[in-house]
């Protein structure tokens, strides 16, 4: 795979991490998103709906398929937390807003992309 997919941290895996930092050819991720989208109104004829959402990222990189010193000791997980906004026009267009943070390196991001991650 392109070495941007063997990374961990940042807008489309772990939220809040600082992204292009941990690469490893073997990787596992997971993503807990609990999203409501209870408003709904019309602009200029077009029907949108609005809603929020609370999100816990977390991963894993491990540095060959091997274990290896490289990989450290423990779980190793990364992990973001965080919430967003979510901003739906019509059936298949979709503006999300983020914002997480990372115990693990004690840094935020702030992310506004289209359609979501899933």
């Amino acid at each position: 795979p392109p070495l941007y997919e063997l990374a961990l941290g940042g807008a489309t895996s772990v939220r809040g991490a600082l992204g292009q930092r941990r690469h490893g050819r073997a990787k596992l991720l997971g993503n807990l998103e609990l999203r409501a989208m209870p408003v709904t109104f019309t602009l200029f004829g077009q029907r949108l709906r609005a809603g929020a959402l609370a999100f816990a990222d977390a991963g894993r990189v491990w540095a060959d398929l091997r274990p290896t010193r490289l990989d450290g000791d423990g779980l190793g997980l990364l992990v973001g937390l965080g919430g967003g906004a979510r901003l739906q026009w019509g059936e298949h267009f979709l503006l999300r807003a983020d914002v997480a943070t990372s115990p693990n390196d004690r840094s935020t991001g702030v992310y506004v992309d289209l359609n979501h991650v899933f």
